[in-house]
């Protein structure tokens, strides 16, 4: 989901999920043993909060240039602009809300946050944009260079490592890291120590206590990417 209003030669440029999705930290209280009112009134803190956030968010990306220069997109479609990404955020919002309370499988936050990393790997890897990078055209998809660059260029050994080693577009190599990262992760988390344990009120009664080698969580990346994308579009 990109802005319609954002200009098709921007292949860097943030989609709604990108500058949306950040400022949603899960709720950190049970689900099943907190009140109902003062869940509500910490939910609805909560989305506007993360609504104001999205808010700035969206007016700094504007204002910075990052959809195309203010002054040359005009008042009317930067304030249009702010509005399409803070109603993608509303949506966000409500989609989460909606999977808090057991409707679809799993964390909304997780969900999203890994629905948007693979739309991010799948754009870079089959992106059908071209990029004039001043050597002619190239096609902004790793995978579709690997392919497109031997086949126009004549020196193939040159070309097959532009494909994997080009620095201002997604290569091939950060493609296989990507991978070989996703491999390491998910074999580590399946690591996990046996503890036996035994019943002192049953006796006789035996059993094994799993513990994992890592518990990790997003809530460490959300104000990183916050504070990254925020950077960026400030200082560039």
């Amino acid at each position: 989901m990109r802005p319609t209003l954002a200009r098709a030669d921007l292949p860097t440029r943030a989609s709604d999920a990108d500058a949306l999705l950040a400022p949603l930290p899960p709720s950190p209280l049970p689900r099943r043993r907190r009140p109902v009112l003062p869940h509500l009134a910490f939910s609805s803190r909560l989305a506007v909060l993360a609504l104001l956030i999205s808010f700035g968010q969206a007016t700094v990306y504007v204002l910075t240039g990052l959809y195309g220069q203010p002054s040359d997109l005009g008042a009317g479609v930067c304030l249009l602009l702010i509005l399409q990404l803070i109603v993608a955020a509303l949506i966000v919002i409500l989609l989460d809300e909606l999977l808090q309370k057991g409707y679809g499988l799993g964390s909304g936050i997780n969900l999203f946050i890994a629905t948007n990393i693979c739309e991010s790997i799948v754009w870079k890897a089959f992106s059908p944009t071209t990029v004039n990078t001043g050597r002619g055209p190239e096609f902004e998809g790793a995978l579709i260079a690997l392919f497109h660059l031997p086949f126009t260029w004549n020196d193939k050994s040159r070309a097959l490592k532009e494909a994997f080693y080009r620095e201002r577009l997604p290569n091939v190599m950060n493609l296989i890291a990507t991978v070989a990262v996703f491999a390491l992760v998910i074999y580590l988390q399946g690591f996990r120590i046996e503890i036996p344990v035994k019943s002192n009120r049953f006796r006789g009664q035996r059993g094994t206590f799993p513990v994992k080698l890592f518990y990790t969580s997003n809530m460490p990346c959300v104000p990183l990417f916050v504070f990254v994308e925020v950077g960026r579009a400030l200082w560039g």
